[in-house]
């Protein structure tokens, strides 16, 4: 049965799963997959089964089953140490905008429908708003340097640091020191405009 299912028989590959479907179960309900269900540990089982069936050598004192059931939890167990690192931190912790804003009742609007809310802007705001930034960076144009202007457009424009050093022939300290002068400056008439 083991030559059939590695040669590709459906019918063989399908024994297995069904003989195996208990234990791949219940080797899913040990472990706890973050940002996932269930029925994605049950998978990784699948996918450990597939593995032994590929990978077993009758030569070898083990048997089949020992040696399914060592694959399986391999498996499922290295899909929850993926899903534990810190790379997936976002995403496993994070809540759907799409979520019912609360908890427990039959709620029809969700969370986005309160950001939405909460940063809706009349076209008086929106005036209100832009009015003080052209007046921030009206006075930011008085306060800096040639040189702070000029570092601080090509800071905008995504240049590294070593870029703007080679560009002003400077170091790259001196770029950071411009760039950390031009956010006091800016920070100081945002504070006063408001």
């Amino acid at each position: 049965m083991l030559q059939l299912a590695r040669s590709g028989d459906t019918e063989a590959i399908e024994y297995f799963f069904k003989a195996y479907q208990a234990i791949i179960y219940w080797k899913s309900t040990q472990y706890f997959l973050q940002g996932a269900e269930r029925d994605d540990l049950v998978q990784e089982g699948m996918i450990g089964l597939f593995k032994a069936i590929r990978d077993f050598k009758e030569d070898r004192e083990a048997s089949f089953r020992s040696f399914a059931e060592i694959c399986i939890n391999r498996q499922i167990l290295s899909a929850v140490k993926r899903s534990m690192r810190q790379k997936n931190y976002a995403l496993n912790h994070s809540v759907s905008i799409d979520t019912p804003a609360e908890d427990g009742e039959a709620v029809d609007w969700t969370l986005l429908d309160v950001i939405s809310e909460k940063e809706a802007m009349t076209p008086e705001d929106f005036l209100i708003q832009n009015e003080n930034l052209a007046g921030v960076a009206h006075k930011l144009e008085e306060v800096t340097s040639d040189f702070e202007r000029e570092v601080l457009y090509q800071y905008l424009e995504g240049k590294s640091y070593q870029e703007m050093a080679l560009y002003f022939n400077k170091k790259e300290k001196a770029i950071d020191n411009a760039i950390q002068r031009v956010k006091k400056k800016m920070m100081k008439q945002v504070d006063e405009s408001l």
